[in-house]
This record gives C-alpha cells, structure tokens and sequence, in this order.
C-alpha cells in the first residue's frame, strides 16, 4: 500500500511543477503597488497585464507568443474597469479588432483587415441593439 502511495505521489509531484505558471511584478511609477504582471502560460505564451492609469485596476492586456508576436490585446479607454477594444492577430499581424464604441459593456463595431492595414470589411450595430445592421466590404485591389 505504501508503495502505490510513493508511486501516485511521485507522478502527480512534477505534474504540479510542469503546470504552474511563471508570473514576474514590476511597479513602473515606484509607488509601492505592482502595476504590471507578466506570466508564462503553457511555455509558448506571455501574459501582460497593465494598470497604466494607476488606478488599482489593469487596463491593458496583451497576448503574445515567444517570439513577441502579438496574439491578442485589449485596452480600457475610458478607465471604467471593462475592456472597450479588442485586437485579434495571427502570427503577429492584425486580422480584425471589436470595439465597444458606446462602452456598454457590448462590441458594436467590427473591423476585418488584410495585411494588417488594409480594411477588408466593416460592421457596425449602428442602435446598439446586438444586430448588425450596417456593413461595408471594401474589393481586393492588387497593387503591380
């Protein structure tokens, strides 16, 4: 019995080490509060997180890869604790972004690009009602 105890816990031991993550704090304006975290997730991804206003509440979050390719943003323009802009990337470069332009707590706009510059697309929830009710496709042009 003893044995398949020892042998339990020396497999599930490491897995706890394997599983956990990495965080490192900083406190950017030295006023003795952290205001910035940075956490390893699955050995392939960072975390950051950022009360820039220095308000106790983080209103800036950003993905990114190893390699520092951005995955993922938000951002808190108004400071009001719920993120309002949202940034979608692959392999680092911009696909499309969702902004909550009335700050309600729900997107009503968003932006589909190529390239990361180029607007593909564009829809908006012009009443804030949930439903899309205007779009704008922009054609492909091709550039020799």
């Amino acid at each position: 019995m003893r044995f398949y105890f020892l042998f339990l816990l020396l497999l599930t031991v490491p897995s706890l080490f394997l599983s956990a993550q990495v965080e490192q704090t900083f406190d950017k304006n030295d006023d003795g509060k952290t205001d910035t975290w940075i956490t390893l997730e699955n050995d392939d991804v960072r975390l950051i997180r950022v009360d820039t206003s220095f308000n106790g509440k983080v209103d800036y979050i950003l993905r990114t890869d190893l390699e520092n390719r951005k995955i993922y943003e938000e951002i808190d323009y108004n400071h009001d604790a719920k993120m309002d802009d949202f940034y979608y990337y692959l392999d680092g470069i911009l696909e499309h972004r969702e902004i909550d332009s009335n700050y309600d707590g729900q997107v009503d706009i968003w932006v589909y690009l190529q390239e990361g510059v180029y607007i593909s697309e564009y829809a908006r929830d012009t009443d804030y009602d949930g439903v899309v009710d205007l779009r704008k496709t922009y054609a492909e042009e091709t550039v020799d």
